[in-house]
C-alpha cells in the first residue's frame, strides 16, 4: 500500500510494530483496507495505547486452511465460499487451484481463526429451495 504523506515504522519488540503517520486519509486506508497479508503472515492493527507492553500481548488466532470435502460445486464460487468461512473466522482468501474437480472435490479457505473459540463441525447453508448440511470433522 502507498501512502499519500509519512510513513514511519518502530519496531517495539515481540514482533510489534508501532506506525507513525503524519495524516488521516493515510489512517483510514490502513484501517479500511485489509485483510493485510504479508509473506504468509496476517496483520493485526490495534490503536495505540498508552504504556504498550509486547510482552503482555497474547494471540490466540492463527492463519488456517480450511478444506469442505464434498462441497457441491454450486457453492464453489468464491463470495459463496467466503461466506461459510464466517462461521469460523476472517476468511482471507480462496485458493483457487483446490476448486476443480481434477483430483478431488474439495474447495479450500484461508481463514484468520481465533482458536480460543470452539470450532463448529458442522455448518448449514440455507439456500434458495432447500439447505445443506455438512458435518466436517
Amino acid at each position: 500500500m502507498e501512502t499519500k504523506g509519512t510513513c514511519r515504522l518502530i519496531l517495539v519488540g515481540k514482533g510489534c510494530i508501532t506506525i507513525f503517520l503524519d495524516n488521516e486519509e493515510d489512517r483510514n486506508k490502513i484501517w479500511s483496507g485489509g485483510p493485510w497479508v504479508i509473506g504468509k503472515q496476517l496483520l493485526r492493527f490495534s490503536p495505540w495505547s498508552p504504556f504498550f507492553d509486547p510482552e503482555k500481548q497474547r494471540n490466540t488466532h492463527a492463519l488456517v486452511w480450511v478444506k469442505f470435502p464434498g462441497l457441491g460445486v454450486e457453492f464453489w464460487e468464491v463470495d459463496t465460499l467466503m461466506a461459510i468461512r464466517r462461521t469460523l473466522g476472517m476468511p482471507i482468501q480462496v485458493d483457487q487451484s483446490s476448486t476443480t474437480m481434477e483430483f478431488d472435490y474439495f474447495a479450500k479457505v484461508l481463514v484468520d481463526a481465533d482458536l480460543a473459540e470452539p470450532t463448529p463441525n458442522k455448518i448449514l447453508v440455507e439456500v434458495e429451495g432447500g439447505d445443506f448440511g455438512k458435518k466436517w470433522s
